[in-house]
């Protein structure tokens, strides 16, 4: 049984309780929870995005194989089709309705650098698939305020959290950076 967080977003929402096959459910990191050297899971996210094809799961393929899941999201069908991302991004006669933007393979990796794209500082992470009671191993996940780079090892990411949280690429990133633009993927054409 699961409950979605309407206080969560910035829509006025029903809050739901439903049963949904848990097999598109992902542990989740929300930015808050993202600190130098830190990030922790802290809620769950239905992530029904095919991370290869870079939209939604089909939505017969949803249908069949997790009817609880599909029955879910039907019920936020109007509220998802009048995202503005979904309007930019994709195309409502192709696309399932739940497609979100900024999901490929490198967010399903098993190895990754995070850190927040906002903010006043530097403060990246490593995140590695985690096991979860409820839901298995799995990669955590994280919103598009959150920047990520997928790398082949774990040593590799630790490298990599520890050369974004060193103080000089805090110092690049405070110096050229401001407001909402803080620490984009551009960042690391500076550092």
């Amino acid at each position: 049984m699961v409950e979605n967080l309407p206080e969560a977003g910035k829509l006025n929402i029903a809050r739901v309780q439903a049963q949904l096959e848990p097999t598109l459910v992902y542990p989740f990191v929300p930015w808050k929870n993202v600190h130098p050297f830190c990030a922790q899971p802290a809620d769950y996210i239905l992530m029904v995005q095919d991370p290869d094809r870079r939209s939604g799961y089909e939505e017969n393929w949803l249908k069949l194989e997790l009817p609880h899941t599909y029955s879910y999201l039907k019920g936020f069908e109007a509220t998802l089709r009048g995202r503005s991302g979904y309007k930019k991004y994709f195309d409502p006669r192709v696309d399932p309705f739940y497609s979100i933007y900024n999901v490929g393979p490198d967010t399903m990796t098993k190895h990754k650098v995070i850190w927040k794209r906002m903010g006043t500082s530097m403060e990246a992470a490593v995140v590695a698939h985690v096991h979860d009671e409820f839901v298995g191993e799995k990669p955590p996940m994280h919103k598009s305020t959150v920047m990520l780079i997928a790398t082949d090892s774990l040593q590799e990411a630790h490298f990599l959290c520890a050369l974004l949280n060193s103080s000089i690429v805090d110092f690049i990133a405070r110096s050229y950076s401001v407001g909402k633009s803080f620490a984009s993927a551009h960042l690391l054409g500076y550092a």
